[in-house]
């Protein structure tokens, strides 16, 4: 009974939907109605506001008998009545994916034949598209699904109607297909938003579209085909600069997760250039908050990057590094760190005995730390990184060396002393925890000595 009480206003409104919309004469009224107005509003705009209301009518029937039955009643009423976009919009969203994505084919062909009078017709492939990636159709049905929708989308002219759906079955294709699949609608989008430059106005969702994506690429292996693809580089152009700073952080993030490392050339020079425009969009005003996701963000990805034994090459990518960026302290302090552990790798290698190559690689890495650590503005981190580095020097036997870190490093107590001297009120505590670190920094330095 309870049903009934639902179900009889949901068949009623069927009903007044199909007068409504074979009614031109009240069409003509509410569209007069709607633009006398003022709100600048359509005819469309007026169905719309009825969505909600329609909805909760099909999610209350939808939740109670979520079933073949249910949904094969409804999408009778609703062929022998309305045929509205509006009504089976609301039918592809209200029952379990599963059940939309079972009858997948039969939707796309009632998806053809809706009037898309009162609802535009590209939200029900958007609809229909969520269902199928949130429950994969059979494997045997996918690609004349795909076919099917495919042939009816290429009638769209509109890229703010297409890009929507291109959004969504990307991810489908992801799930489902393989890259080459991919990589054609990729630069089927390409070529839709490129024109008179739409792409401007579809920010929102080309990013989607980015971020479907990234969110499949598990492994170096899908990074490395994905970065290949000549239509995902160029939409990666397509942003403007604040997009395109979340962007960079997408693909970072996401390339910190990926499983494994990397040293694919294509692949580390394209994601050097994403971490180059995320540290580049550092200025005076922005916030430490800010700052240090960046820097984690830009250290994730220095850390996935392996040359394996080309240790020389690994040296190369850390100069390149320290040129790339200059402005954050963390991502320099890793560079340092990354650098000598690069030194005592190859100190491993050879187990202590050096050969000239050897020896002056180790120089070379020794060096590099000497001049990358004054850069660092924090004085107890380059106190730090200078008694480390002393220690791989002398490890290496490099004695010269040795000595110029640990006199750089003596260099700085006095000034920790006088900064921390002038410090008071909030300074004060934060002075605390540098004596405190000066303190172990101090005795390891007495160690060593």
């Amino acid at each position: 009974q309870q049903g009934q009480l639902v179900q009889e206003p949901l068949w009623d409104t069927f009903t007044v939907y199909k007068q409504q919309l074979a009614n031109e004469t009240f069409q003509k009224k509410m569209a007069a109605r709607v633009a006398a107005s003022g709100t600048g509003g359509t005819l469309i705009e007026y169905f719309q506001t009825f969505i909600p209301a329609l909805e909760w009518l099909t999610q209350v029937i939808a939740e109670r008998n979520p079933t073949h039955d249910m949904l094969k009643e409804m999408i009778k009423l609703y062929m022998a009545n309305c045929k509205s976009t509006l009504v089976l919009n609301c039918i592809l969203a209200s029952f379990e994916p599963a059940l939309v994505s079972d009858n997948a084919l039969a939707m796309c062909e009632l998806i053809k034949a809706a009037d898309a009078t009162a609802y535009p017709k590209y939200h029900l492939y958007v609809s229909l598209g969520a269902a199928m990636c949130a429950f994969p159709p059979p494997k045997e049905t996918q690609l004349q699904i795909i076919n099917d929708v495919w042939a009816e989308i290429a009638k769209i002219k509109s890229a703010r109607e297409y890009t929507p759906i291109a959004a969504q079955f990307v991810r489908f294709l992801l799930k489902e297909f393989t890259f080459d699949e991919v990589r054609k609608l990729l630069r089927d989008i390409v070529k839709r938003v490129a024109p008179e430059k739409a792409y401007l106005e579809l920010q929102p969702q080309l990013q989607r579209v980015v971020a479907h994506v990234l969110e499949e690429c598990s492994t170096m292996a899908d990074f490395g085909t994905v970065f290949a693809m000549e239509p995902f580089m160029k939409l990666l152009t397509y942003f403007d600069a604040e997009t395109q700073t979340q962007n960079c952080k997408m693909v970072l993030d996401a390339f910190s997760k990926a499983q494994g490392t990397t040293a694919d050339p294509v692949l580390v020079s394209s994601l050097m250039q994403v971490a180059k425009q995320l540290h580049d969009s550092v200025d005076s005003q922005s916030f430490d908050d800010e700052r240090r996701q960046l820097a984690w963000l830009i250290n994730a990805f220095v850390r996935k990057i392996s040359f394996g034994n080309d240790y020389e090459e690994h040296l190369s990518f850390f100069v390149d590094c320290r040129a790339s960026f200059a402005n954050l302290d963390a991502v320099k302090d890793t560079l340092v760190l990354g650098v000598a552990r690069l030194a005592m790798r190859v100190h491993a290698v050879v187990r202590g005995a050096h050969s000239k190559r050897t020896a002056a690689f180790a120089k070379a890495c020794v060096a590099y730390c000497f001049i990358t650590i004054p850069s660092i503005d924090s004085q107890i981190l380059r106190l730090r990184l200078n008694l480390l580095c002393a220690q791989v020097a002398l490890t290496c036997r490099l004695l010269p060396q040795m000595d110029g870190c640990i006199k750089e490093a003596i260099k700085l107590v006095p000034d920790i002393l006088a900064a921390d001297a002038d410090a008071d009120g909030a300074g004060r505590a934060a002075a605390l925890g540098r004596e405190e670190s000066l303190v172990g920094l101090l005795s390891s330095l007495c160690s060593f000595l």
